[in-house]
C-alpha cells in the first residue's frame, strides 16, 4: 500500500474534526452523551502511529437510564485500509434481549 501524503492526512484529519463537531452538536441536542478523540490522537490513528486496526472516532450514547427503558450506542469508526467511515449503531439492550 502506497504511503499516504501530508495533504491526503491533514484533509482527513480536518474532515474527520467537522463530522465530530456536527456528530456532537447533533447528539447534545437529542439529550444523548458524547465523546471523541483529540486532533492529536485522531491524527495519530491516521498516520497509522497508533496502530494498524481500524479507529473509533466518536461515540454516543444515552445515559441515565431506568431499568427496562432504552439504551442508545452509536459509535462512529473508520478503517485507513478502506478508506472509508463506517457508522454501526447497536439496538438497544431490550431488544437484543429479544424483551421486543
Amino acid at each position: 500500500m502506497p504511503r499516504t501524503s501530508d495533504q491526503a492526512i491533514r484533509q482527513e484529519v480536518e474532515q474527520r474534526l467537522k463530522e465530530t463537531a456536527l456528530l456532537k452538536e447533533e447528539t447534545q441536542n437529542s439529550g444523548l452523551r458524547f465523546s471523541s478523540v483529540t486532533e492529536e490522537q485522531l491524527n495519530a490513528k491516521i498516520r497509522r502511529e497508533s496502530g494498524k486496526s481500524p479507529y473509533i472516532y466518536a461515540q454516543s450514547w444515552t445515559s441515565g437510564t431506568t431499568i427496562g427503558s432504552f439504551a442508545n450506542y452509536t459509535v462512529n469508526s473508520a478503517n485507513r485500509l478502506a478508506q472509508r467511515a463506517d457508522i454501526v449503531t447497536n439496538r438497544s439492550c431490550a431488544d437484543q434481549a429479544g424483551l421486543q
